[in-house]
Formats: C-alpha cells, structure tokens, sequence
C-alpha cells in the first residue's frame, strides 16, 4: 500500500481580521446564485410499438452499463 504524504501545517502570517467579513450564508447565496439551472429532459410520449421497443432498448443498455461499471453497488440492482 503506498503512504500517503499529508502537506505539512503551515503557519499563518497575517491573523488581523479581514476589512470585511463574509458570512457562510453569504458564500451559500452567492453560490447559489451562481449555480446553472438542471437541464431536463423533455417527456417523451411512446406512441407506437417501434417508440416501445427503442425505449426499451435504450434503457436495457443503460441498466447494462452500469452493471458493468458499478455491479458491486446494490440500488443499481435494486432500480
């Protein structure tokens, strides 16, 4: 097992408080703020058997590749 080399403590040079101060209630707004919106996926509306049958396969290969990935994982198994 290789030994992990932690960085050494540093001393800290300048302890005056900063001019202004920031709240962790300003960091989480901000970034919050800063956050792009999720992009989702439009419904889809299967409407004939072809539409079934790519659906199907679509989400087989899905289900497959994270079984190969992440098999050890059980909510993969379990979805």
């Amino acid at each position: 097992m290789a030994s992990l080399s932690l960085a050494r403590a540093m001393r800290v040079k300048n302890k005056t408080p900063a001019p202004i101060q920031i709240t962790a209630e300003q960091i989480l707004r901000e970034a919050r703020e800063r956050q792009e919106a999720e992009i989702r996926l439009p419904k889809q509306k299967i409407s004939d058997p072809t539409e079934v049958a790519d659906y199907r396969l679509r989400k087989r290969k899905e289900f497959e590749g994270l079984i190969s990935r992440v098999g050890w994982n059980k909510s993969v198994w379990v979805k």
